[in-house]
C-alpha cells in the first residue's frame, strides 16, 4: 500500500518552508465517487494508480494534406462562390515531440514561452485519466517524451532529439485567411468554422464538430474553481496561483487561479477542451519525484472544470507542497528573505514515500543542476 503525508502548510521548516503532519494510508490515487470530489472531476474514470492509459490514436485533423482537401471540398459546395487557393492551406505548424536527455535539456524547452509542453501525445484519446504518463519506449529512469506543436518558423536545435510528427495547417491562427475576408456563410456557420468542422468529419472526429443546437452560443470560456481538503482546518480551501491549461488538438491556453481558486480564460473555444492542471509558477515548480513535472490530467469538455482534490491522495500531497512554495514565495512569511532567483525556478522534489527528514535543502542552486533544490518525503 502507498503512503502520503498528510500535509499542512502551517508547519514550517526553518530552513525553507515546508511542510509535516501525520502519514496516511492511500486507498487510491483518486477516487471518482469520493464525497470530496466535485462533479466535474466525477464524470470521468481515473485509474487507481494515477497513471494516465491512452485510449485510441486519433486521425489528424489539422495534418495539411486533410486541411487542403476540406477547403476543396468547401470550394465545391459552394459552387466556386469561394475561390480556391493553392496558397491558403500550407504548413503553418509542425507537431513535434522531444525528448530531453537531461534536467537542462528540459529546463531550456520549458524555458520557450512559445510552446506548452504536455506528456501525453496530443492525438489520442484518453482512456483513464491521472497525474503521471511515461512512454513505454522510454526507460523508468529516463525522461519521457514531451509533445507540442510550433510555428514553422521555429529554429530547431541538435539537442534535445527531436521528431517532427505531422505538419499543420492551424486556420484559427492563420493571418492569411482572415485578410481575405471570406464571408460565405456554409450551413449557417462561418468559413472557418466550416472548414474546420470539414475536416474534423474527414477524420471522423465528430465529438469535435460544432453542437450549435446544444446553446444559443457556440463560444464558451474554461473556467473552474480549485479547491484541496485542509486537514488542519478539516475543510476545502481554495488553491491559489496553480496553472490552468486548456488545449484544443494543438491550441493551448493558459491561466492561473486567483486567491479564492477561481479560474477565467479570456480566450474562448468553441469547441470541447483538454483541461490539465499544473503544480508550477515563473517562482518555482513542484516535481513528482526528482525531475517530472507533478501535474493532474484533466477532462476534455466544453464547461467549467470545478476540481476539489480530496485528502489522502498524491495529487493533495503536490497541492500542499505547491501551497507551501507559495506562501513562502509570495504569502505572509513573518520577514524571511525571499528565495527569488533572476531567470530560475526553485525546484521541489516530492517524493511519496515515508522518511524522518520532510524537508531537505540539497544546496544545488546551479540554473541547470542536475538534482531538485529540496526534497520532500
Amino acid at each position: 500500500m502507498q503512503k502520503f503525508h498528510d500535509f499542512s502548510i502551517y508547519a514550517v521548516l526553518s530552513c525553507l518552508m515546508l511542510l509535516s503532519s501525520c502519514k496516511k494510508e492511500l486507498e487510491s490515487v483518486i477516487q471518482p465517487d469520493s464525497p470530496e470530489s466535485s462533479s466535474s472531476r466525477s464524470n470521468y474514470r481515473v485509474a487507481a494508480d494515477g497513471k494516465i492509459v491512452l485510449g485510441q490514436k486519433l486521425q489528424n485533423p489539422y495534418a495539411v494534406e486533410t486541411m487542403k482537401k476540406a477547403f476543396s471540398n468547401l470550394v465545391k459546395k459552394t459552387k466556386g462562390r469561394v475561390p480556391e487557393s493553392k496558397s491558403t492551406v500550407r504548413t503553418t505548424h509542425y507537431y513535434v515531440r522531444f525528448l530531453p536527455q537531461n534536467e537542462k535539456e528540459y529546463d531550456l524547452l520549458k524555458a520557450d514561452t512559445t510552446i506548452r509542453l504536455s506528456e501525453i501525445p496530443l492525438d489520442y484519446e484518453i482512456e483513464e485519466h491521472g497525474n503521471k504518463y511515461h512512454d513505454k519506449t522510454v526507460c523508468d529512469t529516463c525522461l519521457t517524451w514531451q509533445y507540442t506543436a510550433v510555428k514553422k518558423e521555429f529554429k530547431f536545435d541538435k539537442k534535445p532529439k527531436y521528431e517532427i510528427l505531422s505538419e499543420l495547417y492551424i486556420p484559427e491562427t492563420d493571418a492569411t485567411l482572415t485578410k481575405q475576408k471570406i464571408t460565405e456563410k456554409i450551413a449557417g456557420k462561418s468559413f472557418l468554422d466550416a472548414l474546420i468542422d470539414e475536416a474534423m468529419v474527414l477524420t471522423k472526429n465528430y465529438a469535435d464538430t460544432l453542437n450549435t443546437k446544444k446553446r444559443g452560443r457556440t463560444a464558451w470560456n474554461p473556467s473552474g474553481k480549485i479547491q484541496v481538503f485542509d486537514t488542519r482546518l478539516d475543510k476545502l480551501i481554495p488553491l491559489t496561483g496553480v496553472k490552468i491549461c486548456a488545449r484544443r488538438w494543438f491550441t493551448t491556453y493558459t491561466v492561473f487561479t486567483n486567491q479564492d481558486g477561481n479560474y477565467y480564460s479570456p480566450w474562448s473555444y468553441d469547441r470541447p477542451a483538454n483541461y490539465s492542471l499544473y503544480f508550477e509558477t515563473w517562482a518555482f515548480d513542484v516535481r513528482s519525484g526528482t525531475i517530472v513535472q507533478a501535474w493532474i490530467d484533466g477532462p476534455k469538455q466544453d464547461s467549467p472544470w470545478d476540481l476539489d482534490i480530496p485528502k489522502n491522495t498524491l495529487d493533495a500531497f503536490y497541492a500542499n507542497v505547491f501551497r507551501g512554495a507559495w506562501r513562502y514565495n509570495f504569502g505572509d512569511v513573518g520577514g524571511l528573505l525571499r528565495p527569488h532567483f533572476v531567470g530560475y525556478a526553485i525546484k521541489y522534489a516530492a517524493y511519496d514515500n515515508v522518511g524522518e527528514n520532510q524537508g531537505i535543502n540539497l544546496g544545488n542552486w546551479s540554473v541547470f543542476g542536475l538534482n531538485p533544490n529540496i526534497k520532500i518525503c
